[in-house]
């Protein structure tokens, strides 16, 4: 490629990155019967690429000299954004009990239905972690939200602090900065008093106590636990109250105090009885432990999360509303994790590993909301593929649609790389990660781990 040639196929990727943030590229179920094949070259067409424009982009994008000028291109500042970023920093819990049973073994409980793997075990990103995925977060940014594990846990409080601290002095008072906890660390009214002031001096926003579910509460039976959680947000609540936090519901939880020393929260948690009416509540995530844990099924269909804010739809950019997820320093499309990631912010800079991800059938499927579809996609490129990707989906359409999805990712990834597709020797890679759906080092470590005792009596 001549420097004029790659200088025009520059300029035509991001139009191309320009027009699937749009609000008519996001939409596609308004055009009635449409493929989301006919959806991409349609788009395709409005930027002046043609009706096999998509196909061009695909194939411009396995070429060496382009990925290495795209590697030394800065992005344009209207692509450098996103709304929000779930930022996961530690799997280090307080919740969780390692003991010995009647047969003297170990047996280990974490709370069953983790959807990041944590326990008192836990690993943490370390500070140097921190500033150089702080520094490769985009450039303007709304919100993000720091999660683990229990990040006010005493050993993970320190590197907590540090990153509210990174994050506020890049992106100033402006920025909604809020943690994720379950709020046990509340409950002491001493305690309260000195956390909360540390988390607004550090210029917190934002506190998230997600633990409103009965899988978080302590007791023998449902009801006990729901009743326990009743009281733990009483608790809770009271304490944050007297420290002068403001609650919020969810038809305000997206705004902002104009002074930057108030600090407002909100309560959630995952319910599948829907016992929490209030709050805001989420289903249960069928993830690898809660699976294990005999909670939930793989075949549970009743949540689709790729659709929402925190799922996958938007996650290369929208005009409004879009996330990625950060575990441990590797991005994901959404914060219920692919089974591979789209690369590392501690090493690259997020909206250029993203651009990397704009003409790959199986991220503009995700980023439209629906993976399962990205067979239509592939046929732009090639009907064998399409078929081969197709029957790989196929395969996974009984199980939900998370669990689907983070299956196709590492049969699609092998699949791209045998057909020998250059790009495909950085896209989908499985790098070194915190957790994973694979592994659950909280479950690992020990002899036995704790299942429902329905799955267990089943067993």
């Amino acid at each position: 490629m001549t420097t004029e040639s790659i200088s025009r196929e520059l300029d035509t990727w991001f139009r191309w990155a320009r027009e699937i943030r749009s609000w008519a590229f996001l939409h596609p179920e308004g055009e009635a019967g449409e493929s989301w094949g006919g959806h991409v070259a349609s788009a395709a067409e409005r930027i002046g690429l043609g009706r096999d424009g998509y196909r061009q982009l695909f194939e411009t994008a396995q070429m060496r000299e382009f990925i290495e000028s795209l590697d030394a291109t800065d992005v344009p500042s209207d692509l450098n954004r996103k709304d929000s970023t779930y930022f996961v920093i530690t799997t280090k819990c307080n919740n969780g009990i390692a003991f010995r049973n009647d047969d003297d073994e170990i047996e280990h409980k974490t709370c069953g239905h983790c959807l990041n793997g944590s326990g008192p075990n836990g690993v943490s990103m370390t500070f140097e972690d921190i500033d150089r995925t702080v520094a490769n977060l985009p450039h303007l940014i709304r919100e993000i939200e720091i999660s683990g594990g229990e990040v006010l846990h005493p050993e993970a409080l320190p590197l907590t602090l540090h990153t509210i601290r990174r994050c506020r002095e890049r992106f100033g008072r402006d920025l909604l900065l809020s943690i994720q906890t379950n709020g046990d660390f509340f409950r002491n009214r001493d305690h309260t008093k000195r956390l909360v002031g540390e988390l607004r001096d550090a210029g917190l926003r934002r506190i998230v106590v997600a633990s409103m579910d009965i899988y978080h509460g302590r007791g023998n039976t449902d009801e006990e636990k729901f009743e326990e959680r009743k009281r733990h947000y009483a608790r809770v609540a009271e304490n944050l109250r007297q420290e002068g936090v403001r609650f919020v519901g969810s038809s305000d939880f997206q705004s902002l105090s104009d002074d930057p020393k108030v600090l407002t929260a909100h309560f959630f948690g995952a319910d599948i009885q829907d016992r929490f009416s209030g709050f805001i509540v989420d289903d249960l995530v069928p993830n690898a432990r809660a699976v294990r844990a005999g909670l939930v099924s793989e075949m549970d269909h009743g949540v689709k999360y790729c659709r929402n804010h925190a799922g996958a739809r938007g996650f290369l950019g929208s005009d409004t509303d879009d996330q990625v997820a950060i575990n441990g320093g590797a991005v994901y499309p959404c914060c219920w994790f692919t089974e591979f990631p789209l690369g590392d912010a501690r090493a690259i800079p997020i909206p250029k590993l993203l651009m990397s991800y704009i003409a790959d059938p199986l991220a503009l499927a995700q980023h439209l909301g629906d993976p399962h579809r990205a067979w239509e996609i592939a046929s732009l490129i090639d009907e064998s593929l399409s078929e081969e990707l197709r029957e790989i989906i196929d395969g996974q359409r009984e199980l939900n649609e998370c669990v689907g999805c983070r299956n196709v990712t590492t049969e699609y990834a092998n699949l791209m790389r045998r057909r020998g597709y250059a790009l495909y020797e950085r896209l989908w890679r499985d790098i070194p990660v915190m957790w994973n759906h694979r592994t659950d080092p909280e479950h690992d470590l020990q002899l036995n781990s704790w299942v429902a005792p329905s799955a267990r009596a089943s067993a």
